[in-house]
């Protein structure tokens, strides 16, 4: 299979030969098996294939992979070509297939790409934000939030896709092009219809593929202009926010441990090992009304003084606000969670001998010693004990003599 982080076009030699966009089903058969099985893995790569099929049918040219139009070959992403193909005899059952790997030579170029490629260390998570083929004014302004909540995080296309269709199958080819495009592993994507107003997707990508997806309809909403507050209150880049989630729902359902994995996922930004607490000053709370419904507020911090170290903290509401209705997720397959959930070689601990962590005491180590055998040891020096025991024997002998000669 091909790899999805490298551009793939086909070419023909130019021999003269007339082309017509005629249907071949038998050529396709033949042809696109053999190009799809080739896997280059280099990051930022353009291959151009020259395909030359030789035989009853003569030279075929075949267009633009992945998912040539009406063969379903596809495993990549965006608006193919259809097949073309042209006629010439002569050379007899022959299949060649030559390569041309292109890479990036203008440093502007090598440095894009080398931000894309694997790190064992990742930076934070970019989400693209995309509109449906028709989206209300509610859904226009909650995009509009999310994008104001992460900024400096997030992409925000304003046209309509009408490509994109979550969770049906082909419908998802496009998001994962535009992930590529973006180097996103969030998005968000809204929409608006008849029998799913005010919808709401909110998905994960693995690889630039859909890892897991939840689908939400949007009520009672209320928008960050609708609440007043002081421009201290605001969030401010870069902080980092607190996250509550109240109710036992978020432990025991299906669907609300998935969504809170998405939120936390969502919202919480660049990981960080090291936090100044002055940077928390919001907080999102996420309060589990029934086994779908979830009330999601985001208010900011408020210190004031308590007559102690520790500040007293008030909760401001200052948007967005509304009900999510859990219409439907999809969790992703055991073998794609194990294969995101890897850690790297390098990063593995080794585990350390005798060596154990309490949270009182520390660090705590165990030493193991061999018997000492100390009172087989010869003293160096005689201690001061041992000369007053023999002081004291020479003194009872002395005493011993005199008593006899008297």
């Amino acid at each position: 299979m091909t790899s999805i982080g490298m551009k793939m076009s086909f070419l023909a030699a130019d021999m003269g030969v007339g082309l017509t966009a005629t249907d071949s089903r038998t050529v396709a058969n033949d042809l696109i098996p053999t190009v799809v099985d080739i896997n280059v893995n280099a990051p930022g790569f353009e291959i151009v294939f020259l395909v030359l099929f030789y035989g009853s049918t003569g030279i075929t040219l075949v267009g633009e992979y992945p998912n040539p139009v009406g063969y379903g070959y596809g495993y990549g992403y965006g608006t193919a070509l259809p097949l073309l193909h042209g006629y010439w005899d002569g050379f007899g059952g022959q299949r060649r297939i030559m390569l041309q790997i292109k890479t990036p030579k203008t440093g502007r170029s090598k440095r894009e790409v080398q931000k894309r490629a694997p790190k064992l260390i990742e930076s934070g998570k970019k989400t693209l934000i995309l509109h449906g083929t028709k989206t209300s004014d509610v859904l226009n302004v909650i995009l509009s939030d999310i994008h104001h909540l992460k900024k400096g995080e997030s992409i925000k296309y304003s046209r309509k896709n009408d490509s994109i269709r979550p969770f049906e199958s082909g419908g998802e080819t496009s998001l994962e092009f535009f992930s590529l495009k973006t180097d996103c592993s969030l998005f968000v994507f809204g929409s608006h219809s008849k029998k799913r107003p005010n919808n709401l997707v909110i998905g994960r990508t693995y690889d630039h593929h859909i890892y897991d997806l939840v689908e939400l309809g949007v009520e009672n909403f209320k928008s960050m202009e609708s609440f007043s507050y002081g421009r201290k209150l605001a969030p401010q880049i870069g902080s980092k926010p607190l996250f509550a989630f109240i109710g036992e729902g978020f432990e025991s359902v299906e669907e609300l441990k998935h969504l809170k994995e998405v939120l936390l996922d969502l919202f919480r930004g660049e990981v960080v090992s090291n936090l100044n607490i002055a940077g928390l000053d919001r907080v999102y709370v996420c309060t589990a009304l029934s086994s779908n419904k979830v009330l999601f507020t985001h208010c900011a911090l408020r210190l004031k003084k308590s007559g102690t170290i520790v500040p007293r903290m008030e909760l401001v509401e200052v948007g967005p606000s509304m009900d999510l209705l859990v219409r439907r997720h999809r969790l992703p397959e055991e073998s794609l969670r194990k294969e995101s959930m890897k850690k790297a070689h390098e990063l593995t601990k080794k585990k350390e001998k005798n060596v154990s962590r309490d949270s009182i005491q520390g660090k705590i180590g165990k030493i193991y010693m061999p018997d000492q055998q100390v009172g087989e040891k010869v003293l160096p020096n005689k201690a001061k004990g041992v000369k007053r025991e023999r002081r004291e024997a020479k003194m009872k002998g002395e005493a011993k003599r005199q008593k006899q000669d008297s």
